[in-house]
């Protein structure tokens, strides 16, 4: 009789067990549904990766380049305005810049502005409509250096399409 009552007892925590286990699996898939894709681990940008011109926005270009960085050897970097808004009188900023892990760092020592001229409508449909005719760029060195930090990672479009992001700006190369 003992020995009946034993089998039995035993039979019953091995399906109680089995019933627990059933569950927390039905729960584990049921909680894998759930959570969010995991994203892609991209690599770390190098110099070497970073070297080139990078607009914001978009890889294709209209009347004129959106916002961009060009980064050349010798870790000099422009940073050009927005070529679609005729009103910007500062053209370009001019400097040094250092990768360190997940930060850009830029040096601005110079910048390029529009001296001169008079706005008018523009003939091109982008921007603002307004431009400025005439008017003579010129460089401007900066009476002190500024330094900048800014997170920079790299990022992929949904079609696989590679960019950086500045400063939480998306940044297209340009091949």
């Amino acid at each position: 009789m003992l020995r009946v009552l034993l089998t039995i007892t035993s039979l019953s925590f091995a399906t109680m067990s089995f019933g627990q286990d059933a569950v927390s699996k039905d729960t584990l898939k049921n909680d894998q549904k759930k959570r969010p894709k995991e994203e892609k681990v991209l690599p770390p940008i190098d110099n070497k990766d970073l070297l080139g011109k990078w607009q914001m926005e978009s890889t294709e270009m209209a009347d004129g380049y959106y916002y961009t960085y060009s980064f050349v050897r010798g870790n000099v970097f422009v940073f050009g305005n927005d070529e679609n808004e005729g009103l910007n009188r500062i053209i370009s900023l001019t400097g040094t810049y250092y990768l360190k892990k997940d930060t850009l760092i830029i040096y601005v020592k110079e910048e390029y502005d529009l001296v001169g001229g008079t706005p008018q409508m523009s003939e091109k449909q982008a921007g603002s409509g307004w431009e400025i005719k005439g008017g003579k760029v010129v460089l401007k060195e900066l009476p002190e250096i500024k330094e900048y930090n800014l997170p920079i990672k790299p990022c992929e479009t949904k079609d696989g399409k590679k960019c950086i992001e500045i400063n939480s700006m998306s940044y297209y190369k340009f091949e």
